[in-house]
């Protein structure tokens, strides 16, 4: 981590990213989180649901 005038902290977005993902890792190994995971995140809601939704939000 480095600083600009007056202490403002200048953190390296890459660091940062590869700290975060080795303590994702280590929580997962020691922890037993389960791994992460993006299935489903694009399929369409069955019309009912849907229906549903937008009834409660107002659409």
């Amino acid at each position: 981590m480095h600083s600009i005038d007056g202490g403002i902290p200048v953190f390296e977005t890459l660091s940062v990213g590869l700290k975060t993902l080795e303590l994702r890792v280590e929580l997962t190994q020691k922890g037993g989180l389960p791994p992460t995971s993006r299935t489903g995140y694009t399929q369409r809601l069955a019309e009912a649901d849907t229906d549903r939704v937008r009834a409660l939000f107002g659409l």
